[in-house]
């Protein structure tokens, strides 16, 4: 799944006209998908500037127009105990992981470095 960025706002949704985090006209490899009760849809993507996953952080869906629409075969969908919704790599929802992949743990590192190049390698 593709998008490209179409504008840059800050938290509170206020259009902005620089950022350290994306592009506009620039297109980003989606890599989850969240939707919250009260909250915009967010999609996870590698940001500017950040190497290889470690970069990852979560966008409201309102900065993107759709590029290609196709999902990742090894993704699923997980309601969270708060009823929101995640869709992403089943592996990659595995809680906790992403606490330890943050703290340096190479056994995550290393799954959500496979699971993400899955994605990457279907979507193009």
């Amino acid at each position: 799944m593709r998008v490209q960025c179409i504008r840059l706002a800050d938290v509170q949704d206020t259009t902005v006209t620089h950022s350290a985090w994306l592009t506009v006209g620039k297109e980003y490899e989606v890599f989850g998908i969240s939707v919250a009760t009260a909250h915009s849809p967010k999609f996870q993507i590698a940001s500017d500037g950040r190497d290889n996953f470690h970069g990852l952080s979560w966008h409201t869906a309102n900065l993107f127009d759709l590029v290609d629409p196709s999902i990742p075969s090894n993704w699923s969908l997980a309601v969270s105990d708060s009823g929101a919704l995640h869709f992403a790599p089943v592996a990659l929802q595995e809680p906790g992981l992403w606490e330890r992949f943050f703290d340096g743990d190479q056994g995550a590192r290393t799954l959500v470095e496979t699971e993400l190049g899955l994605a990457h390698l279907e979507s193009r």
